[in-house]
């Protein structure tokens, strides 16, 4: 939230977790003294639930929890909570995200996704829901450095996923 109210004055998110919600309504309230004119939306809900805005937003970006190897809450909101093995929580959560917020950019704009892939495949999940659909380009390694911090598997990675301009 706090890149975003520097660059844009509309911020939109879905939190599932009662406590995190609550501190990023506290945050929106703290950059409101900042720059009065962003707005930010928080609803405290898991995003599959969301209702959908197609064609209407001009970028996204999420890191989303991967599967079971993040846990932010013991909430039965959780994805991983919800959705009690891999196969389950990735037809019913991970690869909805990626189809649901294609839908809702506007044509010629990006999605970035951060995942890891050290314990899911979760970038062979990108590749397999992206191909034929979308242009998928790796961004790269940005957050943990090369190798990974010494931790086995394809550590975290940038995807910016476009939709065409005719989709």
């Amino acid at each position: 939230m706090i890149g975003v109210s520097v660059v844009a004055d509309e911020y939109v998110a879905f939190e599932p977790s009662i406590q995190t919600h609550s501190g990023l309504l506290q945050l929106h309230q703290f950059l409101s003294a900042f720059r009065p004119e962003f707005g930010a939306t928080v609803q405290n809900m898991p995003y599959e639930d969301s209702l959908e805005r197609e064609d209407y937003y001009d970028f996204a970006l999420t890191s989303p929890p991967y599967f079971d190897t993040e846990r932010y809450a013991d909430e039965d909101t959780q994805s991983f909570m919800r959705y009690r093995t891999f196969s389950s929580w990735d037809k019913n959560f991970f690869t909805p995200l990626i189809h649901k917020t294609m839908r809702q950019l506007k044509p010629s704009c990006t999605f970035v996704l951060n995942v890891g892939s050290r314990k899911w495949p979760l970038n062979q999940c990108i590749e397999r829901e992206c191909d034929g659909l979308y242009s998928v380009r790796k961004l790269g390694n940005l957050l943990s450095g090369s190798g990974g911090l010494g931790k086995d598997g394809e550590g975290e990675m940038f995807y910016a996923i476009t939709k065409p301009e005719f989709f």
